[in-house]
C-alpha cells in the first residue's frame, strides 16, 4: 500500500478496544483482541493515517501495544512523526511521570485534557473514583474526552468493551458510539468479540439489550450511587444518565446512523464475521 496514493493519508482514525466479558463464550481470548488491534493499527499506519486512542497507560495494556507497534514500524522505515494521538482524561494524566513522557515522546502525542468545570474541584490534584462525588467528576471528565474524540477523529472503530467495572457515566465503548453517532461521524462496529460493542449493535437492530438497562447496571451499588449523585448535581447542559433514552437513541438511529459508507448487508456482515481479514477489508473499503 503506497501512502502517497491513499486517501487515508493525514486522516485521524480512532480505535477503541477493551476487554469483553463475552470473549470466552464466543471462542476468543484476550490474545485475539490484541491481534485485532495490531492488525488494524498496521493497516492504518501503512496507509499513512494517524491513530487516535483514548486510553490509560497501564503496563501491558492496549495503549502500550500501540506504542510498541509504532516503534517497530518506524524502525522498519516508517514515518518518524508521531503517529498516535493518545488522549488522556483528567485526572488520569496527572499520574503520568516525567520519565513516561520522555519514553513515549517519539511514539505518541500525549494530549492531556482539562478537568471538568465543577465548583471546588482542584484540577492539579489527583482524585480517585472512591466516592460518588469523585466518580461524578470522573464521569464528566470521561464524557469530555469522548466528545473531543468525536470532534477530532475522522472515523472510529469499536471492538469489545466492558459492560461493568468502568468509571464513566456509561460503559466506555457505548458512550463513544453515542457521541460519534450524535456527531454524524463514520463508525464501524466489530461485533465478533461481543461486549459493549455487541450491545450497541443489538440496539441499532431494534433490540433492547438486557445489559443496557438500569436493572442490570445498578446491581453495582457504587455505580448506582454515582448515577444518583450525577443526576442530582449535573448542570442543565449535561444529559442525565438514562438507559431508556440511550437505547431509544440507538433504536431510532439504526444502522443508517453509523454513516460509515457500508450497506446494511455489509454492516451486518461486519457485526457478525469472526474472520479478521474480512473485517479489515470491510472497514477499509
Amino acid at each position: 500500500m503506497n501512502p502517497t496514493n491513499n486517501p487515508l493519508v493525514g486522516r485521524v482514525l480512532g480505535i477503541s478496544i477493551s476487554e469483553s466479558p463475552d470473549l470466552e463464550s464466543l471462542g476468543f481470548s484476550a490474545i485475539h483482541l490484541r491481534d485485532a488491534l495490531v492488525e488494524f493499527a498496521r493497516y492504518m499506519l501503512a496507509a499513512g493515517a494517524t491513530i487516535a486512542y483514548g486510553g490509560d497507560l497501564r503496563a501491558g495494556g492496549f495503549t502500550h501495544t500501540l506504542f510498541d507497534l509504532v516503534s517497530t514500524y518506524k524502525g522498519a522505515g516508517g514515518s518518524s512523526a508521531n503517529r498516535i494521538k493518545n488522549y488522556l482524561a483528567w485526572p488520569i494524566h496527572l499520574k503520568l511521570t516525567v520519565a513516561q513522557r520522555a519514553e513515549l515522546q517519539n511514539s505518541a502525542q500525549i494530549i492531556p485534557l482539562p478537568a471538568p468545570d465543577i465548583a471546588g474541584l482542584d484540577p492539579k490534584t489527583y482524585l480517585p473514583p472512591s466516592t460518588a462525588e469523585n466518580t461524578y467528576a470522573w464521569c464528566r471528565s470521561l464524557t469530555q474526552m469522548r466528545e473531543r474524540l468525536a470532534r477530532d477523529n475522522d472515523a472510529q472503530i469499536l471492538l469489545g468493551g466492558r459492560l461493568i467495572g468502568y468509571k464513566g457515566k456509561y460503559p466506555g465503548v457505548v458512550e463513544e458510539a453515542y457521541e460519534f453517532m450524535k456527531a454524524g461521524k463514520p463508525l464501524y462496529l466489530i461485533g465478533a468479540y461481543g461486549g459493549a460493542t455487541g450491545a450497541v449493535l443489538e440496539s441499532l437492530q431494534g433490540q433492547r439489550p438486557p445489559s443496557l438497562t438500569e436493572q442490570a447496571q445498578f446491581q453495582n451499588d457504587d455505580y448506582r450511587a454515582a448515577c444518583e449523585y450525577y443526576n442530582q448535581h449535573a448542570p442543565d447542559t449535561e444529559e442525565r444518565i438514562d438507559y431508556t433514552k440511550l437505547v431509544d437513541f440507538f433504536n431510532k438511529s439504526g444502522i443508517a446512523g453509523l454513516h460509515n459508507g457500508l450497506s446494511v448487508e455489509e454492516n451486518e456482515r461486519l457485526f457478525s464475521t469472526p474472520h479478521l481479514p474480512e473485517v479489515i477489508a470491510l472497514v477499509f473499503k
